[in-house]
């Protein structure tokens, strides 16, 4: 009995061994030809996961490089520009330009300002400009009468016009600003804008001139219309730079000098080298523009160009009315530097103003003809002519 119980189980054991063989086989290693399949297609899964990433990754390099753009700052626009008359009206406008600007730019343009004939003389700062010396200029432009003939007409404002509205609208309503683009551009220049410094050139003198009479036989640093009205009434002209006036009249050079408002004239210093000071201004009115490099303007945005020409009107009109007020104090300041103030009497007046007027020069060509002919239409619509 005990064998023969034995013997089952004996059976049993072997019949769990013959049936655990093939399940043991089946957990054993694959077959080199399995294996090869498994890694291949483990491999393929693998280059497909790469690609993706490799995928993502330009996406996240693409993204970086669009943000570094944003955050990084534009580059700096530098703008080397002259100003002529390095005082008063002409420099206090230049200057508001140039702090504006970099301002409004948020520091992207910043202006670096040359003064007088630092560079290139005071005549020829057209012509530099339209090289590319300067990229802008600001200046009293009928310095370049001699090249631009429309300037001769222009310059008639300083005795035909009255009021900075008279200014204006002849620029915006009559022409004028149309004429000097034109007429810069020939020169490689872009005008801009410009403004009057009211009053304008007043008689700085180290002898009285209490009268038109009083002006025969003296020597006058002037220039312009102002010049050829000096001559015609028996006084010699000279030109000088604005620098050089001081030191005219210090030495006897010069008798007397007409370049600009009181309050330009007091910054220079004139009231310790003259003792007499002329009222009214021998030029109602003198204009400031600002111009650039036409190649410069050219290579600015649409919207940096609008930007430029806000900030050259704001300058411009904000530093003209500041001079007026500017010259009101000027007069007061020289007074108490001892300087003595004389006034013309109106007939003395009435004799400069018909002595500037009978030295008018003929227009050159058809641009000064139609300036001419806009300047009398305007001053015989508000009633200055008949």
């Amino acid at each position: 009995m005990k064998t023969k119980r034995l013997l089952i189980m004996l059976g049993s054991v072997c019949l769990a061994l013959m049936l655990a063989l093939p399940l043991v086989a089946s957990c054993g290693p694959a077959t080199p030809e399995e294996a090869t399949e498994e890694i291949a297609a483990l491999e393929s899964k693998l280059s497909a996961e790469k690609a993706k990433v490799s995928g993502l990754q330009g996406d996240v390099s693409d993204l970086e490089d669009e943000i570094a753009a944003l955050r990084a700052p534009a580059g700096v626009i530098k703008i080397l520009t002259e100003c002529a008359i390095p005082s008063g009206f002409y420099l206090d406008a230049t200057e508001c330009f140039a702090e504006s600007l970099e301002e409004a730019s948020g520091g992207r343009m910043q202006v670096e300002i040359v003064l007088g004939e630092a560079i290139a003389p005071t005549a020829e700062h057209l012509k530099a400009t339209g090289d590319g010396i300067f990229d802008m200029l600001s200046t009293w432009e009928p310095y370049f009468r001699e090249i631009v003939p429309v300037l001769d007409i222009i310059n008639y404002m300083t005795i035909c016009l009255e009021t900075r509205e008279d200014w204006y609208y002849m620029l915006e309503q009559m022409g004028w600003a149309d004429q000097m683009r034109q007429a810069y551009a020939e020169w490689n220049v872009h005008w801009i804008f410009a403004m009057p410094e009211i009053p304008s050139a007043i008689l700085v003198s180290r002898v009285p001139i209490p009268s038109i009479d009083d002006l025969e036989g003296l020597k006058i640093r002037a220039t312009g219309n102002s010049a050829k009205a000096f001559e015609t009434l028996g006084a010699g002209t000279v030109f000088l730079p604005g620098e050089e006036i001081y030191t005219a009249l210090a030495t006897g050079l010069v008798d007397a000098a007409a370049y600009s408002g009181p309050a330009t004239s007091y910054d220079f210093g004139w009231y310790e080298v003259t003792k007499y000071w002329i009222r009214p201004a021998v030029a109602k009115m003198c204009q400031d523009g600002i111009s650039a490099n036409m190649d410069f303007w050219n290579s600015l945005s649409e919207a940096d160009q609008a930007l430029i020409d806000k900030v050259t009107r704001y300058a411009l009109l904000k530093s003209s009315y500041e001079d007026g007020w500017k010259s009101q104090e000027a007069w007061g300041k020289a007074r108490d530097q001892g300087i003595v103030v004389q006034t013309w009497d109106e007939e003395s007046v009435k004799r400069y103003i018909e002595a500037g007027l009978s030295i008018l020069p003929e227009p050159r060509d058809e641009a000064a003809t139609l300036a001419r002919e806009q300047l009398f239409d305007y001053m015989r619509m508000v009633g200055y002519i008949d």
